[in-house]
């Protein structure tokens, strides 16, 4: 990666974040970070309370990178002002309902996501930016055993509160109650507009109260006395709150929102409610065990994704094309001022050990989408995996496609040419080909959502797992990304054998083939009769032959405007068929 020429010594950084975090401390972590890059000036900005606006422009010129946290109009005038090395940190919570024209006018912008959501949604509009998910340190502490249920509620805004807790959560169910009252600065409730607990609620055993703690070890201290805690907002920005929480141990219980919802998968590491819901929470030992190994793994793929991060800073704006790692530079006059190489440029070959067994064989079947069949190349081309087979399927291929395979035939372990019959056959015959432990099948135009997805989805990823699958960013066709959430497949299979309709959530979030990583030998076991042609019916067949499942919590793949919606009632009728095939 290149770096910009400092004007003397030292990296200077200018970072300006929101003043409350001096309170909270929120941004502090990658204030330290940077720290370690090059000389750090910190201007906590406090317009939120003057209501005036401080004009920063004067300022950044005497500084080799400017890092903008979450204030949306400061990086806003900046950006029209113009930077050198100019850095966006939004955090969803605040920005989620901007306009695409918003969007649009960080051109010359990198921005840094902290949320899927938020990556997404830079992606829609052809943002340069870069995805990482924190983590804690440290995430072995344990509360008071989960024999009991024992819930911890910090209210900080007028809704949820207290009764958005019980009506959600029935408080018989718990042995111990504590509701926190510590609004957010510019979130104040007025004056007997408060919902608080009733007399009642407050004489039950076990039921306590508390309000602002002037030392966060108080909090710490409180929080260590129970098990489960219900986050204090719908949507977080990183999600410190419910972080803080899991790391001393406390299963998290919340709204099915980002960033809560790409944090945790309901019923694997958490819980994930919706506004007019009703439940009993099941037996937390299990789910709590789970929290801990998702949190020793998000702590190790984010600190991998930190020396992704410090390149990502040093070098010019790019415009990502969605599927690759390959970019349009837009400014080549900023360019020039770069000193050091150059960023190598995305190319269509990769290596591996050949002398070993591979992993992972990717599958991709070729037609007559030659553009879409470039991109998925340079992209699994680009993957740093180094145990990964491609194996490439020409299946009435139009010549340009062809073309294109021929082209890149030295980076692909196996082609399979001219093939005829349905794409049932194909993805068989390219399975009967792979070498892999684990096949996963990617369309044209279909790519791995980062350069170290599969290294993610399978780091901690247990030996015996027979599915290993997460989530995706789908394309629309109008180019417009979103983010769809995984469900779990023990849940859904347990789903489509009952007789009750499917919720819609849990339809949405049925793991498809193109997300997930299935054992190859299963595949092969089936009948050919059962090789359904829908993203869905592959995975439950595989998990209904007896495949372990694991949920990488991850995202796995971007996946093309070719991506089918949700799958209709015909779609869930053969699911319901295939799962009622196969013993519990």
């Amino acid at each position: 990666s290149t770096a910009p020429a400092p004007l003397s010594g030292r990296l200077k950084i200018l970072f300006i974040g929101h003043s409350h975090h001096r309170v909270t401390k929120s941004s502090e972590f990658f204030i330290d970070w940077l720290r370690g890059i090059g000389d750090v000036s910190v201007e906590f900005d406090e317009s939120w309370t003057s209501r005036v606006e401080r004009d920063y422009r004067p300022l950044v010129g005497s500084f080799d990178m400017v890092v903008v946290w979450q204030i949306t109009q400061t990086i806003r005038k900046l950006a029209e002002h113009g930077h050198r090395n100019l850095i966006f940190v939004p955090m969803y919570d605040s920005i989620h309902k901007q306009r695409k024209s918003y969007w649009r006018s960080l051109k010359n912008v990198k921005i840094i996501c902290f949320s899927a959501a938020m990556r997404a949604t830079c992606l829609s509009s052809r943002l340069d930016t870069y995805f990482i998910q924190y983590y804690p340190a440290g995430a072995d502490a344990v509360p008071g055993g989960y024999d009991t249920k024992r819930l911890f509620f910090w209210q900080r805004k007028a809704w949820p509160n207290w009764q958005t807790v019980t009506s959600i959560l029935p408080a018989c169910q718990f042995e111990k109650l504590h509701h926190h009252m510590a609004i957010d600065p510019g979130s104040e409730i007025p004056a007997g507009s408060e919902i608080l607990p009733t007399r009642s609620e407050t004489l039950q055993a076990g039921f306590g109260t508390s309000e602002w703690f002037d030392e966060k070890s108080d909090l710490i201290r409180k929080l260590k006395e129970f098990n489960l805690f219900f986050l204090p907002r719908e949507r977080e920005g990183i999600g410190f709150s419910f972080l803080d929480s899991m790391e001393m141990g406390l299963v998290p219980v919340g709204f099915n929102q980002p960033t809560f919802n790409e944090y945790v998968v309901d019923g694997i590491n958490g819980f994930l409610v919706e506004k007019d819901q009703r439940m009993d929470l099941p037996a937390l030992a299990e789910t709590a065990a789970r929290m801990r190994h998702y949190l020793r793994k998000g702590r190790s793929v984010y600190l991998r994704s930190l020396s992704g991060l410090e390149a990502y800073l040093f070098k010019p704006v790019e415009v990502p094309n969605y599927y690759n790692t390959g970019v349009h530079r837009i400014f080549p006059k900023l360019q020039r001022r770069w000193r050091g190489r150059k960023p190598a440029p995305v190319t269509a070959s990769r290596e591996r050990n050949r002398d070993s067994r591979p992993l992972v064989s990717v599958i991709t079947v070729a037609g007559n989408d030659a553009p879409g069949l470039s991109r998925t190349f340079q992209n699994v081309f680009s993957q740093s995996h180094p145990s990964l087979e491609y194996v490439v399927v020409d299946w009435e291929c139009s010549a340009a496609s062809r073309k294109l395979i021929r082209r890149h035939a030295g980076s692909i372990d196996h082609i399979l040419p001219e093939q005829r019959g349905t794409l049932s056959d194909m993805l068989v015959n390219a399975a009967t080909v792979a070498t892999g432990r684990y096949v996963l099948f990617l369309n044209p135009g279909d790519g791995f959502a980062e350069p170290t997805s599969v290294l993610d989805a399978f780091h901690d990823a247990p030996e015996e797992a027979g599915v290993i699958y997460g989530h995706s960013y789908r394309v629309d066709s109008g180019g417009d990304v979103s983010v769809r959430h995984a469900r779990s497949l023990d849940r859904s299979l347990e789903l489509l054998r009952g007789q009750k309709p499917l919720p819609k959530d849990w339809v949405e979030g049925l793991p498809v083939s193109r997300s997930s990583f299935l054992d190859r030998a299963a595949i092969l076991d089936l009948p050919r009769a059962r090789h359904h042609l829908t993203d869905e019916s592959l995975v439950i067949e595989v998990l209904a032959s007896g495949a372990i499942p694991y949920h990488t919590n991850t995202v796995v793949t971007r996946l093309g405007a070719t991506a089918a919606g949700a799958p209709d009632a015909e779609v869930i009728a053969a699911l319901r068929e295939i799962s009622a095939t196969f013993p519990t």
